[in-house]
């Protein structure tokens, strides 16, 4: 299978959105594939603090959360998490872990290798559910369930009421995902925490100190440069004309929320990017006709692709000579980046 880009030559050109993107006509569901991770105990934030990216010390209210990530001492992630503050000032610090399902088996086994002498209990939780919302009447009025990674992100309740996950419920977070550019669960097993963008979301405090992994995240923060990022793309001919055409910049979300996506099933085999020949990335996830997904691209190209002919883009397993044109855009909470590091100017 082979997908022609249409594509960008210019990575700081746009303009902010104030605004929380509406994707879906109801404007609330269900999260699939959510495991929870109950850690309580007196120790539960020190303990916690030494290995994972984010400042757990920020959690101080019932109801607090904040995005993180649990790393490898090598600094590669592990599982990508939310951390939900559950306790009163009056009861034991009670944190919990919420993951995707494909992390359970193995984030329970490093959480319960890194414990050692600390008071804490390590406890899988079946009594939670997220629901995503933009509709303010499902909006809990007593804690704040502002997705920390961005204001443009829909609210993100934590729940302990369970309902059934629809297909609906998991068509319609896949379109989510995607056109946010979020990747989870297996797509960032063993993956560099800054090409997913994990700084850009505010899964990484820069200011904590030490953690398990950190010195891999440290170096490449103050020192490194960051050469690829995640980005998403759409099949060119989903858009009008006038959008394909445009260099690196939002689209509409109606053109996602819109397309007949019946399965959530997956491209299975795997796709690199060329550019006149060469690779410059590689397909990270797509649903099976490959109509949108995301890719990890090297960020110098970006700012040298343009639309004309001699000048494509081209997605190929080595197996097809079929070619779909597609279009990569910018997720509506993307930064500007310095063209040089690959990082927000300092």
């Amino acid at each position: 299978m082979m997908i022609l880009i249409n594509s960008v030559k210019c990575l700081n050109k746009w303009t902010n959105s104030n605004r929380i993107v509406r994707l879906f006509t109801n404007d609330s569901f269900n999260l699939p594939d959510r495991a929870f991770i109950n850690i309580k105990g007196k120790d539960s934030k020190k303990f916690l603090q030494g290995i994972c990216t984010n400042n757990v010390n920020l959690l101080v209210d019932k109801g607090d959360n904040i995005a993180c990530a649990f790393l490898s001492t090598k600094g590669r992630i592990i599982a990508d998490s939310f951390l939900h503050y559950l306790s009163t000032d009056n009861e034991l610090p009670n944190i919990l872990i919420e993951t995707n399902k494909s992390f359970t088996e193995a984030l329970i086994k490093h959480l319960t290798m890194y414990k050692l002498r600390s008071d804490v209990t390590i406890s899988q939780s079946n009594d939670w559910q997220i629901k995503l919302t933009n509709n303010t009447i499902d909006k809990p009025k007593d804690v704040n369930s502002e997705d920390i990674r961005s204001k443009l992100l829909y609210h993100r309740v934590l729940t302990n009421n369970i309902n059934t996950i629809s297909s609906s419920d998991e068509i319609n977070y896949l379109k989510y995902r995607y056109y946010n550019c979020i990747a989870e669960g297996l797509e960032l097993l063993d993956q560099i925490p800054f090409e997913f963008n994990l700084d850009l979301l505010n899964y990484i405090s820069f200011t904590k100190g030490c953690y398990l992994g950190q010195e891999l995240i440290a170096r490449t923060k103050f020192k490194g440069v960051i050469r690829k990022r995640l980005v998403p793309f759409i099949r060119s001919d989903l858009l009008s004309n006038n959008q394909s055409n445009q260099t690196f910049s939002t689209i509409d979300s109606n053109i996602i929320s819109q397309l007949p996506i019946q399965s959530i099933d997956k491209v299975s085999n795997k796709l690199s990017i060329y550019l006149n020949d060469q690779i410059i990335g590689e397909v990270v996830s797509s649903v099976s006709d490959k109509s949108i997904g995301l890719v990890l691209i090297r960020l110098e190209n970006i700012n040298n692709l343009s639309f004309e002919s001699s000048n494509r883009t081209v997605i190929s397993d080595e197996s097809s000579d079929i070619r779909v044109p597609v279009t990569v855009y910018r997720p509506v909470w993307w930064p500007q980046l310095d063209n040089n590091t690959g990082k927000p100017p300092i």
